[in-house]
């Protein structure tokens, strides 16, 4: 454009052809961007609620019946990215006991370093950061650990202590395996990232123990959002979400408004950028933009599930109930080295999110509750809750 605005993903995984709302700008203009449905139309059934009454439907770990859906327990997936959410290959467990040398410790520090300084969002802290890793490294500080998993964990530590950056980590990496029966299954994680649905005495209920991409998880996303639109209250329950992609946050937000809406601002350092997020203007199915919302939070909820709390409250659509939440609130990438022999990989925070109405993030402090209650009082609380505001809109 002749301003110089360009429109581009929000990371890795991020599909610009069919998720397009983000808006990129330089030295403060901006045009809109295409906006398109997150998610395009499919045969493949996601869930399925049949109109007869009582009538039950079988998926997955999910049994769902007409008003209610109870689910069995379903694993937590580990989402610890904001904007990365499928790393192809595995980290290696806590019992790995390959040796490591003192040549691979010195190759890492340095790979890790040239990193921080050229991704890092904030560079002083890089270089900080940078510094202590070097100077630790020079002292002899990691000469005791045998194993790159110690190394690496003492690595993430030392990290933290300095830039107090959660999302900044160090993780050892082995290759993906070479039969593809054994390696993760995406369309698996998409299906876990929700798990429990229902509705009693209509207040809905929703669990999400992670944000999966939307390209991915978007029809079990659809489907549960319509499944509940009739509901006077909905509970969404974020007190085990470790964070995830940000398509999910914008597809489920895209719901709760009639226009599209500004949700969140990000910067990236080394490109000087700035780039928008907004709900999308087509959803699948009835919006619920009057329906009351509460938003279950703990000291677990991290990341993309602070950006998507954090965007309901600064907007005053939700209800916060619960506790602080962890405070991450920086985008990662994830860079991965060869170092010697020794494979690692890092994630490391390259932009930083800028809420547009208070101009602030949440990083370092979480986010506050309007409600503060141990987390496992949080969802008895917000029925309370929910029950009061029905009850008074009636």
């Amino acid at each position: 454009s002749p301003h110089g605005t360009r429109v581009q993903g929000a990371g890795p995984g991020y599909s610009p052809t069919r998720y397009r709302s983000t808006l990129i700008s330089k030295n403060g203009r901006s045009v809109p961007s295409e906006r398109e449905p997150i998610i395009s139309e499919t045969t493949r059934p996601a869930i399925f609620v049949s109109d007869r009454s009582q009538a039950t439907f079988s998926w997955g770990n999910a049994v769902i019946t007409r008003g209610l859906i109870s689910t069995r327990t379903i694993p937590t997936t580990a989402f610890l990215m904001f904007m990365v959410m499928f790393i192809t290959a595995r980290v290696l467990n806590a019992q790995q006991a390959d040796s490591i040398t003192e040549t691979q410790k010195s190759a890492a520090v340095d790979s890790i370093s040239n990193a921080l300084i050229e991704s890092y969002i904030f560079l002083d802290t890089a270089e900080d950061v940078r510094d202590h890793l070097q100077t630790r490294l020079r002292d002899g500080a990691y000469d005791d650990l045998a194993t790159p998993l110690s190394f690496t964990r003492q690595l993430t530590t030392d990290m933290q202590s300095i830039s107090h950056d959660l999302h900044l980590r160090v993780y050892v990496q082995r290759p993906l395996p070479t039969d593809p029966s054994e390696r993760p299954d995406p369309e698996e994680q998409a299906r876990q990232q929700l798990e429990g649905m229902r509705r009693v005495n209509n207040i809905g209920y929703l669990k999400f123990n992670g944000f999966v991409e939307a390209t991915l998880a978007g029809p079990v996303a659809v489907a549960a959002m319509n499944f509940l639109a009739n509901a006077d209250a909905l509970i969404i329950d974020l007190r085990d979400n470790g964070g995830g992609a940000p398509s999910m946050i914008q597809l489920l937000s895209s719901y709760f408004f009639e226009e599209p809406v500004h949700l969140n601002d990000f910067y990236t350092r080394q490109t000087d950028e700035w780039e928008q997020s907004w709900t999308q203007a087509h959803v699948e199915g009835p919006r619920m933009t009057d329906v009351p919302i509460f938003i279950l939070t703990s000291g677990r909820t991290f990341s993309a599930a602070e950006e998507f709390t954090n965007n309901l409250k600064q907007l005053e659509r939700a209800t916060i109930v619960g506790e602080t939440t962890r405070g991450g609130a920086h985008p990662v990438i994830s860079r991965i080295f060869q170092c010697e022999g020794l494979t690692i990989r890092i994630t490391i925070p390259f932009s930083r999110a800028v809420n547009p109405i208070n101009g602030m993030n949440w990083e370092g402090t979480g986010i506050e509750p309007h409600i503060s209650v141990p987390a496992e009082d949080a969802l008895e609380r917000a029925i309370e809750e929910a029950r009061r505001v029905i009850g008074r809109a009636r």
